[in-house]
């Protein structure tokens, strides 16, 4: 792999858990530690996917103690939240999350909202799109678009990406509040620390340089080498991020010119997907 490029996470590390569930900062309250807790190790056993994750995959992921990781996941099973595998013991996602997921897709629908802004900006550019949301320290791609280009990108539809690499989730960390923005850089620290483009101090510049712009841009090849992505977020009625439109192309291709028209059409097309997102709120 290329020094300065990051691989999208389909499988958790300790540093990479969903959250610092040992080390709660100063904006989590200690009586909420508990739920801090269980939807640290939620996350955790849904990264392992259908495989599920065993109890010393969970504490290992989450740094807790093996007992209290053990009352935490049959907790979890009892309500549903998770089930256990009778022959390896392995626990994966219960039928309870799958209802409430149900439910919250009536709700939370960005995907088919967004699906014919993501055609038009495919039309436009001919360049791969991407959708992105966050999930916990982590920017997750729920749809892409792939580009005509004959070179095949490394991120695909349910990968994970640390927030703050590439553009699709830079963008996405750029839009929280700076409490935030340096828990995520401290927590995902030890999963970039081997690329120089992705140091904390590198990472807070970023941060700044995308809220000056409003938009995200990786043009130096930090993510995808030789390629330019750029991203845009999606906001609320509160300015806060919903998610993130992202286009990528051949950075031969992205001149200064090519990138303001994109970027002035992917403004479009969010403004587009944020109204429609107010509307089916309401």
């Amino acid at each position: 792999m290329p020094r300065d490029t990051v691989a999208p996470k389909r499988r958790p590390t300790r540093a990479g858990a969903a959250v610092a569930v040992a080390n709660a900062g100063p904006h989590h309250t200690a009586g909420a530690q508990s739920i801090n807790r269980s939807v640290a190790v939620l996350r955790i056993v849904a990264a392992h996917g259908r495989a599920g994750a065993s109890l010393k995959d969970v504490a290992a992921a989450s740094g807790l103690h093996r007992a209290t990781a053990h009352r935490i996941l049959r907790a979890l099973v009892d309500e549903r939240l998770l089930e256990q595998d009778d022959s390896t013991r392995a626990f994966r996602l219960g039928l309870e999350l799958y209802a409430l997921g149900i439910r919250m897709g009536m709700q939370f629908d960005i995907k088919r909202l967004a699906q014919p802004s993501i055609e038009r900006l495919w039309q436009a550019t001919r360049e791969t799109i991407y959708l992105g949301i966050r999930s916990g320290y982590d920017a997750l791609c729920i749809e892409m678009r792939e580009g005509t280009s004959e070179r095949r990108l490394k991120l695909y539809t349910e990968d994970l990406w640390p927030l703050g690499v590439g553009s699709i989730g830079m963008t996405l960390l750029a839009h929280l509040p700076d409490w935030e923005v340096a828990e995520i850089i401290a927590e995902n620290a030890p999963r970039v620390k081997r690329y120089a483009a992705y140091t904390s101090d590198k990472l807070l510049a970023k941060v700044a340089e995308t809220r000056r712009q409003g938009y995200a841009i990786d043009a130096s090849g930090g993510t995808f080498p030789g390629m330019c992505g750029i991203g845009v977020p999606i906001l609320d009625a509160h300015q806060r991020p919903i998610a993130s439109l992202c286009v990528v192309g051949a950075a031969a291709r992205m001149d200064e010119r090519k990138r303001g028209q994109i970027v002035e059409q992917m403004w479009q097309e969010s403004a587009v997907i944020s109204k429609l997102w107010h509307d089916s709120q309401a």
